[in-house]
């Protein structure tokens, strides 16, 4: 394997050491946060959520915790009216599923 990656956006980042399910394992458990686990073990958060999914299937009991850290969920029509208000006078908007049943 290389020792760099390209990642989505386009940048090459230094790949990450390979983390023994055992140590994951501990490290998950200890931890507050994906994040936190993404730090300590050089992963990046997609990575470690992937494997803590995988390893829940496989019958490991890992606890659960944030993802992100963000747990606000979408008001989407406090968003639909937001971007309502900044649309420019005359534009036209594509149509949605919601707006087609109404």
């Amino acid at each position: 394997m290389s020792e760099d990656t390209t990642g989505h956006d386009g940048t090459k980042r230094a790949r990450a050491k390979p983390v023994a399910a055992k140590r994951f394992i501990t490290i998950y458990q200890a931890s507050e946060s994906v994040a936190e686990v993404a730090e300590k073990t050089g992963l990046t958060v997609h990575t470690v959520s992937q494997r803590a999914s995988t390893y829940r299937k496989k019958g490991v009991p890992l606890k659960a915790m944030p993802n992100s850290g963000s747990t606000v969920r979408n008001d989407w029509g406090e968003l639909a009216e937001l971007a309502r208000s900044l649309m420019p006078e005359g534009a036209t908007t594509v149509a949605s599923a919601a707006t087609e049943e109404e």
